[in-house]
């Protein structure tokens, strides 16, 4: 999140009758039934949202309706006004994009699937999506293996369960390790360490050597365990990046 104060008199104009575009998501497939909501107020409309769904037995979205109007050029010197409707998105997404590509749309996917997955754990069901795979995210922090399953034990996993190839594990590990080498130097007052001074381990397994390796170096290090993680566990879970993935590798898998 990013806060900043502002002038309050900046806004040009104002309106008071939002409409709200609900989507509601069933089974494996995600077939969707969308709704407009009009009439109420966003409390009303997320409200809407956790009744439809069945108090989030069912993957949910809603969106703001914008209606836009503007000029364009047609034949010669005529103009005509052309007419469009977007959403802009306020919890969740369309859930039948995909796998997201940015920073944005990882976080809506996760609160999407967070209140799911949270809803089948209250209710004593197997922690899946709909599709029934499970959700592992993919994050550093004083732990041995940085992979997570919330809302079960595996939070996080250990050496001895965690269900990925002992190559991968040991580099999950080791990659974990860098992350608290780093923070701890930071901590100290030892800055970042130096970009470059170390090469983060290849395809192979290589360990790293002794310095600490740079902010860039280390994502794009996490980026190649990550889409090995992705395809290792395909057919068992979802893999989320915790991290910021490298703009390129944002789409991974």
């Amino acid at each position: 999140m990013i806060a900043e104060p502002v002038d309050e008199r900046d806004a040009s104009w104002e309106a008071h009758d939002a409409r709200y575009r609900l989507l509601v998501f069933e089974g494996p497939g995600n077939a969707v039934a969308a709704y407009d909501l009009g009439d109420c107020t966003l409390r009303e409309a997320l409200e809407a949202g956790e009744e439809t769904s069945e108090r989030d037995a069912r993957l949910w979205s809603l969106a703001l309706i914008v209606d836009d109007e503007r000029s364009a050029p047609v034949f010669g010197a005529a103009v005509a006004t052309v007419r469009s409707r977007g959403l802009i998105w306020l919890s969740g997404y369309d859930y039948t994009d995909g796998e997201p590509s940015t920073v944005a749309e990882w976080r809506l996917r996760a609160e999407m699937q967070d209140s799911y997955l949270m809803a089948r754990s209250l209710a004593g069901e197997p922690v899946v999506l709909p599709d029934g795979l499970r959700v592992f995210r993919m994050f550093p922090g004083w732990t041995t293996v940085p992979l997570w399953e919330s809302f079960t034990d595996n939070y996080p996993f250990d050496e001895d369960t965690v269900p990925v190839s002992a190559g991968l594990r040991d580099e999950l590990i080791a990659w974990g390790a860098e992350w608290e080498r780093r923070a701890l130097a930071e901590m100290d007052g030892d800055g970042e360490g130096t970009s470059g001074a170390a090469a983060a381990p290849d395809e192979e397994g290589d360990d790293p050597e002794a310095a600490l390796l740079g902010e860039a170096e280390w994502a794009r290090w996490g980026a190649r365990l990550y889409r090995r993680a992705v395809a290792e566990l395909r057919d068992v879970a979802e893999v989320r990046p915790g991290f910021a993935l490298p703009v390129e590798e944002s789409s991974a898998g």
